[in-house]
């Protein structure tokens, strides 16, 4: 068993089947279960002396007996980079259809698929070296199965009593073959594109019975132990003996060849000669018929064109009331777009007009006493409709108000919530929070780390500053946009937000430090602001989907993996590490531009070339 204290090297063992399935399905584990993923990495709890804490494990090995007796499994992904899958990891799954075996596995151990009567479809990687004892032993489903070129050894029993197995595909690098191997298989089990099963004459070694109920095996090599009654086959051939009935057959076959054609021949002049008799008659018959057909034909053409000039006039009517459809249609639709516009633009200009009225009485009246947000002031917000609970573990949507009074306008005091404290909700159910602006100045360390419901957060101006790790593990989190007093994305701040696609930064960025956006697998696109100096170590590791990445030249240094799994990184600055991660670096020429991100106009890099341009 791996050492749980490596957590690069984790053996994934029967008791952690409900921590990957609750981690993957987001719901309970059960032996009944029809379908499992195996994912690359397991968060799982450690134990310290003081408290316990979340660490993440990379999956490296199946332990043995891991997914044993599960009879109602029919389908597993392995996502994780597996090396080695224990013995009777899969052993007695008699549901499981199909499996792809990793590349990464350099060997199948004894009795790994043993007893999966319904295993129909096996894929195994070209670095696969070795099949071990009963290892697809009594797989009565499978029909097929291609052994990788790189296979040396095949164990004991390793195919016995897969009933079902038609061909087999041997690899010339095999070089032992164990007692029993292919033993009750099917009796016509052949190798690809032969009528027999070929064994190739490297193979220096084969054990008792190993094709035993086998109707054909050829074999030109030199094993010991060289009869049918050893090695359990029907019949047993060589190259030479195939050759002698070869050649026996060809003579057979051009005897009855030479005779065939002769007959064919006879018979082919009787046929010419009463075929000439009715050509003649038909030939009479078919110019009366010719004429016939030529009248016919005058006269169905004659109809045709008609058709024709019918159909084409019936066409051109029918574009010309499309036409006036369409344009009657877009004249409505332009006179309704024009009237809403209208009607959005003035109730637009009356909510400013109202907000800024009720803006300008609020700030005649006294200032507000500032605020954390912690169990006094959440009591406040909930008393005041903006929170749905007054305890932080139960609160899913709050909203904080620019400022507020309490417990009324009338009677009570003026307050102000300018930070959100650190780990505040982390782990919580919270699924939205909205802030007005200029309330929030600073969202502390860790303040919505793990909040796996979070869907919507809106962050107003007058933010400056968001702690570390503050958004790390929100996977249910799609986009989010920065306000521009933020100069700084801190580590981790959006690490492990698994379905964030967009993300508008802050136009004032100058600084994303290590692993922000490490495993942002959704990510699609990012537009980097023109002042950025720095760009952190593993900053944007994983985000696979984001394939090409364009870096302003001010930014001056990159740290290492910060765009590890990218494709394309197009630079032209003078930081030094490069690729640093990325399969590919480009340069290219830019210039400074003014484009629209959500609202105000943010200096970014252009590309000049002759593909359309597009915002670094």
């Amino acid at each position: 068993m791996a050492d749980p204290k490596d957590k690069d090297n984790y053996e994934l063992t029967n008791e952690d089947l409900h921590l990957v399935y609750k981690q993957e399905f987001h719901k309970e584990f059960s032996d009944k279960e029809s379908e499992f993923v195996i994912p690359e990495t397991l968060e799982k709890e450690k134990k310290y002396v003081l408290f316990t804490k979340k660490e993440t494990y990379t999956i490296t090995k199946i332990a043995p007996r891991c997914f044993r007796d599960m009879e109602n499994l029919k389908k597993i992904e392995i996502k994780a980079p597996i090396t080695e899958i224990g013995e009777s990891a899969f052993e007695n799954c008699s549901s499981l259809e199909s499996i792809t075996i990793p590349e990464t596995v350099k060997s199948i151990n004894k009795s790994t698929f043993k007893g999966c009567k319904s295993l129909k479809t096996v894929s195994i990687s070209d670095s696969l070296n070795k099949i071990d004892q009963d290892a697809f032993y009594a797989c009565t489903s499978l029909e097929n199965i291609k052994i990788p070129e790189g296979v040396i050894i095949i164990k004991d029993s390793a195919f016995e009593n897969c009933s079902s197995l038609k061909t087999v595909d041997i690899p010339k690098s095999l070089k032992n073959i164990g007692a029993r191997v292919f033993a009750n298989c099917n009796r016509e089990l052949t190798s690809l594109n032969t009528d027999w099963f070929w064994i190739p004459e490297n193979v220096g070694s084969i054990g008792e019975n190993a094709f035993l109920g086998i109707e054909h095996v050829h074999y030109d090599g030199s094993a010991k132990d060289y009869s049918n009654n050893h090695w359990g086959a029907k019949l047993l051939t060589t190259m030479a003996m195939l050759e002698e009935k070869s050649r026996i057959a060809d003579e057979e076959e051009k005897k009855k060849a030479e005779e065939e054609a002769r007959r064919k021949a006879e018979e082919e002049a009787r046929r010419k000669e009463e075929e000439r008799k009715k050509e003649e008659e038909a030939r009479i018959k078919a110019e009366e018929a010719r004429k016939k057909a030529e009248d016919a034909r005058m006269k169905a053409e004659e109809a045709r064109i008609k058709a024709e000039e019918e159909a084409r006039r019936k066409e051109e009517e029918r574009k010309k009331e499309e036409e006036a459809r369409i344009k009657a249609e877009e004249e409505a639709r332009k006179r309704q777009e024009e009237e809403a516009r209208r009607k959005a633009e003035e109730e637009a200009r009356k909510r400013q007009e109202e907000e800024a009225r009720r803006k300008a009485e609020i700030k005649k009246k006294m200032t507000p006493e500032l605020l954390s947000l912690n169990e006094d002031s959440l009591k406040h917000l909930y008393s005041l409709g903006k929170a749905d609970s007054d305890d932080f573990s139960k609160v899913t949507s709050i909203s904080i108000p620019t400022d507020y009074f309490y417990p009324d306008e009338k009677t009570g005091k003026k307050y102000k919530i300018f930070k959100i404290d650190d780990s505040i909700f982390q782990g919580s159910d919270l699924k939205s929070i909205t802030i007005d602006p200029n309330s929030v100045e600073e969202i502390g360390k860790n303040a919505f780390q793990n909040c796996r419901s979070l869907e919507t957060v809106n962050l107003s101006e007058g933010l400056n500053n968001i702690g570390s790790n503050a958004f790390q593990d929100c996977i249910s989190l799609k986009m989010i946009k920065i306000p521009d007093g933020v100069k700084k994305i801190t580590a981790s701040m959006f690490e492990n937000c698994l379905v964030l696609e967009k993300i508008i930064l802050s136009k004032t960025l100058t600084e994303i430090e290590r692993k922000s956006f490490k495993n942002c697998k959704s990510l699609k696109e990012i537009i980097l602001p023109y002042d950025l100096k720095k760009i952190g170590e593993s900053a944007f590791a994983g985000c696979r989907k984001l394939k090409e990445i364009k870096i302003p030249k001010t930014v001056e240094e990159i740290e290492d993996d910060a765009f590890l799994d990218i494709d394309t990184v197009c630079y032209n600055g003078n930081a030094d590490g490069e690729p640093w991660g990325a399969d590919d670096v480009e340069q290219y020429d830019e210039e400074i531009v003014n484009i629209n991100i959500d609202s105000p106009n943010v200096q970014v890099a252009k590309i000049s070339s002759d593909v359309s341009e597009q915002p670094v």
